[in-house]
Order: structure tokens, then sequence, then C-alpha cells
């Protein structure tokens, strides 16, 4: 502990408050902060020994920790109080009774940039703004501020706002006014105390707030959404009557709500109070969406925002570390957790960092980096990929392959055998191996470059695609049934199990949170808006409200072993085990229509964006339009154990031995093709490729 946080830790001590209760404690450690911030190097150990000698000589005999306690605190104070002349002196708009607040950033992604008195500078981790600031960030930009440890704030892409308040008042209260023109702006503000206030400007309208986290959005046509996590939001237009959110025309937004501005509107009232003329509705400026009409929008982004904490910037012991990667594209972690691509920096704190990066066709790198009493600067170039030659023929003759998955934007292939072994092919090569200690159940699937997928140990792995090391795994309570896929939804893996179970695991492999519904879970989860969707082995459809953690739609549906499919206006289509196909409206309740195939179906429903292809046990191939009529039916006359996909206008099936192309607008079979043996994978088709793995005669490969 350092001379500064010593200091501080005193001041904080009941000892220390009882003896001085006449001092401010809380300015007394701003003011330890910015001291240590501004003033030039000093002897602090010189000044230690010196704070001591003071203390021991007040200290009384028969107890030496009060007395050393209350001297060494009115040393600090003397020490302190002597240098705020030099402190305050330059201090820039600065309000009587009032000290300025701190706004720190603390992260920094693409271009940004800090306005001050008609100059820019480049704006990076560890700089302060001041009142009156201006912050602008380019495209695919992002900078984060903390606010006196109080408020954390989310400037995203093509932002302009100006800091016009930033002040803490005689008694301590945080006063903090943001004008943006432009762009959005995340903010969450869960520690702001009682007296405390904050607000946000736009050109047409003044939010003000009391503990929530919410967004602001303004377009190029000044049109403003307001959208609130969780809290209450107080929401004015700027007519000209008021300077302030807490009017009477003012409307308040609450949980999971959203609110657009009209600018046409308020501009219309704005006229009108100029002329003087009488205003008969306000709140006419104002569209409202409530809950459950907004239960579909977007709030993944606040709700991850919401989840990161707010840590009190202290200057003292804080460090810019900037990692920049080669290749350019290069993904970049710090401790687990994704920080960007080819160049990162950020403000930390002493300690040591794991740092891994990866880029596809390159070595993973991976390295621990200690941060000290410097910033710290590294270059890390990857080196690229080694293939190792592993005979194409000979695996494919070898291997019994029960998934198949093409890589996304690449003409390469990860198989899944039986025995656990997974395989990235390109061309003719098997470029990495690597083995599970048990066979894969889930389907896997790509999200970045990793690969994603359930084992019959009960865990959940992701491999990365570019080395095929194992990134993280995260232990479960049951296994993922075998055909049903982990969903990935921004930094959320959303995976079910048949004990019941659903998890939210970060991208880096932390369990965000679990629920327990009654009855396995044998069906693809589905994610719409901040719902998520289960059907349990007892029949009942859950939808699970992923910001708050609950139950939210409990509906007898009967048994699912296919997955359920998203549409648009909250629906879903949902293939039941007895034949039934149904489309249920969760928002109002209501199952808008049904369809009976009379046959067993077990397979995921797949969905051209219009219409829906659903296949039953007997192998017959059903295609239903958007409002449940048959369009076509086609009898392959052999058993369909395996997904079939979308390629182009056709769809292509795996049925027993006989792999078919039908044509969507009809039906008819385009071309078959017989196997060698019957099918013990699904069906991959690639860039150049179709794969599939067969029961005793390897993996085939079929030129598309």
């Amino acid at each position: 502990m350092n001379v500064y946080e010593e200091i501080k830790h005193i001041i904080q001590q009941p000892e220390t408050r009882q003896r001085h209760g006449n001092i401010d404690s809380d300015k007394l450690i701003f003011l330890v902060d910015t001291w240590n911030k501004n003033v030039p190097e000093i002897d602090t150990v010189a000044m230690r020994e010196e704070i001591k000698q003071k203390a021991r000589s007040q200290a009384p005999s028969s107890s030496g920790k009060p007395g050393y306690l209350k001297g060494i605190a009115a040393a600090a104070v003397v020490m302190i109080l002597a240098g705020a002349i030099f402190l305050l002196t330059g201090s820039r708009n600065d309000i009587p009774g009032t000290s300025p607040g701190r706004a720190m950033c603390t992260f920094v992604a693409g271009e940004a940039t800090l306005q001050r008195d008609g100059t820019r500078r480049q704006l990076t981790p560890g700089v302060v703004a001041h009142t009156g600031d201006i912050v602008i960030t380019g495209s695919n930009s992002m900078v984060d501020l903390e606010i006196s440890g109080r408020l954390r704030m989310r400037i995203r892409e093509g932002s302009r706002i100006r800091l016009n308040g930033l002040h803490v008042n005689e008694k301590g209260n945080l006063d903090v006014n943001g004008n943006m023109e432009r762009g959005r702006v995340l903010l969450s503000i869960k520690k702001l105390a009682r007296g405390d206030s904050a607000y946000i400007q736009t050109p047409t309208s003044v939010a003000g707030v009391r503990g929530t986290t919410f967004s602001v959005a303004v377009d190029s046509k000044k049109n403003v959404t307001v959208k609130v996590l969780e809290g209450r939001v107080r929401l004015a237009p700027k007519t000209g009557e008021n300077n302030s959110p807490f009017q009477a025309e003012a409307i308040n937004i609450a949980d999971g709500q959203i609110c657009r501005v009209d600018p046409e509107e308020v501009e219309q009232i704005g006229r009108l109070v100029s002329e003087g003329k009488p205003v008969d509705n306000h709140k006419s400026v104002f569209t409202l969406i409530p809950e459950k009409a907004a239960a579909h929008d977007e709030f993944e982004e606040l709700s991850v925002f919401n989840d990161e904490k707010i840590t009190v910037t202290q200057p003292i012991s804080r460090r810019v570390l900037t990692i920049t990667a080669d290749p350019e594209y290069s993904r970049i972690y710090i401790n687990n957790t994704f920080r960007g691509q080819g160049r990162v920096s950020m403000t930390v704190a002493p300690a040591t960092y794991n740092v891994r990066i990866t880029a596809p066709g390159y070595r993973d790198t991976s390295f621990d980096l200690p941060v000290a009493s410097e910033n710290i600067t590294r270059d890390v170039p990857l080196k690229q990929q080694v293939v190792s030659q592993h005979p194409f023929q000979q695996w494919r003759m070898k291997t019994t392959a029960n998934h198949f998955l093409p890589i996304p934007g690449s003409s390469d292939t990860i198989a899944i055998s039986d025995d656990g072994t997974v395989s990235r092919i390109s061309g003719d090569r098997v470029l990495w191996q690597k083995k599970f200690a048990t066979r894969a159940t889930s389907t896997p699937v790509i999200v970045e470059n990793m690969m994603i997928v359930g084992t019959s140990d009960e865990y959940l792995h992701a491999i990365q695609l570019s080395s095929g090391s194992i990134g993280w795994s995260v232990q479960l309570e049951g296994v993922i049934y075998p055909g049903v896929v982990p969903v990935v939804n921004g930094e959320h893996v959303f995976a079910a199990t048949t004990r019941g179970r659903v998890y939210d695991i970060s991208l880096n492999g932390v369990k965000n949170w679990q629920l327990d519904i009654d009855g396995g879970i044998y069906s693809t989860p589905v994610k719409s808006g901040r719902m998520l969707f289960v059907v349990s082995q007892e029949g009942i459809f859950y939808g699970i409200d992923i910001a708050l953690k609950i139950i939210v739609v409990k509906k007898e549906v009967g048994r699912v072993f296919g997955a359920a499919l998203a549409t648009k206006k909250s629906e879903i289509v949902i293939a039941g085990y007895d034949g039934t196909v149904m489309k249920y409206n969760y928002l109002n309740d209501e199952i808008v229509w049904t369809y009976n195939t009379e046959n067993h179906i077990l397979l995921d429903i797949i969905s051209d964006g219009s219409s829906y292809y659903v296949c039953d046990t007997d192998g017959v191939m059903y295609k239903l339009s958007g409002s449940g009529e048959l369009l076509w039916k086609n009898e392959l006359g052999n058993r369909v154990e395996h997904k079939p996909v979308l390629d182009g206008d056709d769809v292509v099936v795996v049925a027993d031995t006989v792999l078919y192309r039908l044509s969507t607008g009809n039906g008819k079979v385009q071309w078959s093709y017989v196997l060698p043996s019957p099918a013990s994978s699904n069906l991959a088709i690639g860039n150049q490729y179709m794969y599939i793995g067969t029961m005793q005669k390897g993996v085939l490969r079929v030129r598309k």
C-alpha cells in the first residue's frame, strides 16, 4: 500500500471520522486523488517518516494505535490542505460551492477525439475530460467514460456529445449534464445517491434519470429514440418552455419500454410557443412502446452493458495497456474477454494479465503480461499455421462422422467423428485434429473463430478453429440432446440439457446464470428479442425473459423433439412429436394456425424466410406457407434421420442411403445419388463440396 492509499485508508477509519467530524471525508479523499495526479513527484518515504514522527509525538502512552490514526489523519489534513492552493489554481468552469467531477476515459476502440477550447487531441485511456469538452467518435468506434466512480457512459460510433456539466456540490452530490448532437450513448447509473442528478440533452428533448440503465440515440434527421432496460427515465420535449426534464409535459419511460421523439412535432410546438399561442398536447411528440410490444426489440447490448460493473478509477494505480497484433484482423482477448481486433488500448490496475490472440490461418498466441509502474505497449506478430499433412483419403476411409459443419467464409469444413475426434478439412488435407474424452452429442455451431459443441460427459466446449485448441470448457448438469444446437446471440451462448437446465454462458466461458424448469429439454432453444423459448419433455412451452432471468410465458403445446423456429411479429413455429405443426403468437397467447402431418416429427424445421420445410419419420417432406397451407409434399420412401439443408433454390435431404435434391418450388426430385451405406451424419454443403458420413464406408465427399 503506497502513501496515498494509506492516507485514504486512515481517513475512512471510524476513529478518524469521529475525531475529525467537521471534515468532509469524501472531499478529502478526492483531494488525495487529485494531489497524487497533479503534484510533481515527492519523496514519499521521507514524508511517511515525518508524518509518523508527528503522529507518535501526539500518541498517548496507553494506546498506540488510536493515537497514531488520529495523528496521521491530522498530519494528512495539513499536508493536503496546504497543497489545495496549487490543486485548485486554474480549475476550469468551477461553480461556487462545487468541485469538478471526474470523467476518465477507461476504454477506446477505433478513432475518438477530445475537443477542448477549439483544439482536438486523440482520446486514449487515462485521459480525464473536463466540463465543456466534446467527445467525438468515428465509424466503428467506441469510448467508455467513468464519471466520479458513480456513472458509466458508453459513447458509440458516429457520436458527438458535449459534457456541459461535471460537478460535485458542497453536499457531495453529483451533477452531470451531457448534450448529444448525434449518435448513440449508453448509460449505467446504478450508483447514483439521493441528491445526485444526471440528464442527457438532444436537439429535441431532455432525458432526466435517477438510477437506471438506458440508451439515447439521435439520427441525422434528429429523430430521438430512448430505450430503458431497467429503472425510469423522465423525458421532456425542448419546446422553448423548459430547460429541465422535470416539467409537467414530461413523460416517464419504465423498464423494457422504448420512446421515440418526433422532431417535427417538437418544432411545431416550439413555433406555437414562440408565437405566444396555446399548446393543447405536449405528449403528441412522443410515441411510447409498452413492455409487451417492445419485448422483441434489441435490448441485448444494454443487458451486456448493464452487467459490466462500474469500478472507481484511481489514477495512482492505473496504467495503459496497449496490444497491437499482426495481421490486423486478429482477435485480442485479455483475461479471456474479447477486447477488439488488431489493436486494443485500455486502462488497467497493476497486475499480471493473460493475453490471447487468434486469427484464421495463424497459430494462437497466449502469454502472461505483467503491468507494474509504467504503461505497457506490446506488438505481437502471429506465426502462420503449419499445415499438418494428414492424408485426406486415408482419414475419410477410416472415419465414421456424426457431424459436419462448413466454416463460413471459407471452403474448409469441420468434421466430428463418433469417437469424439474433431478435424478441420481443407481441400485434400486435414489441417488439425482434436479428440474429446467422450463423443459429441449436440449439433455444433460456429461463432467468430470458435466452434461450440456439447459432449456426452456433460460439458460444453469452445474449440479454436485456427488451431483446434480448447478455448474453454464449462460443466453442465445434463447432456445436450443429440441434434440440439447451442444458440449463440451476441456475446451469449444459450444451452439447454436433458435435466431441464437452461444456461446463459458468455463467449469467454463464464456462466452468467442458470434456470431450472420441470422436465428435460430435447429441442433447440429459440431466441427472439429479449426472450428465450424452450419446450420441456412434459410438453410445456416456456418463455424466459433473459434480462430479468424469469419465466414469463408458459403454455402446454405437446411433446417436442425437433426445434421450434422464431419468426417475425412475436411468433414461433413448433413441430410436435405427434405430427402437429403450429404457429404460436406468444404476446397474444394465441395459436395462429396448425397443420397435422399425422406422423411423428423428430427433426428441426427449416425455413427460407417465407415458407417452412418439415420432414416426418416416414420420409415425407412437407412445404408449408407462412399461413400454414400445404404447398407440396414428397414421399421419399425411406426414413429420414438427419436435418435437410437448403441450398439455393433446392432442398437437399438424405433418406437412408439415397441423397435427394428437391426443387423448393414444386418439391420434384432434381437428381438423386445412392450412398454406399446408410448415412451416419448430417449433410454439410460448402463452397465446393458436400460432405456426409456413412456407417461403413467412411466419409463421402461429393462435388457440388
